[in-house]
């Protein structure tokens, strides 16, 4: 579940000063599920424009 995984990335964040190495996993999963869902709608929804 990404939300799960951007919940995470929020807690490490909060919690820890510096970057971590969850806060870097966490982050890339969340961007991994996020970019291609983007690209996959801007490519099949249709524009609305008058």
């Amino acid at each position: 579940m990404p939300l799960s995984y951007a919940v995470d990335a929020i807690t490490e964040a909060v919690e820890q000063p510096e970057v971590t190495g969850d806060l870097l996993v966490d982050t890339g999963i969340v961007l991994g599920f996020a970019a291609p869902a983007l690209l996959l709608g801007a490519a099949t929804l249709s524009r609305r424009t008058p």
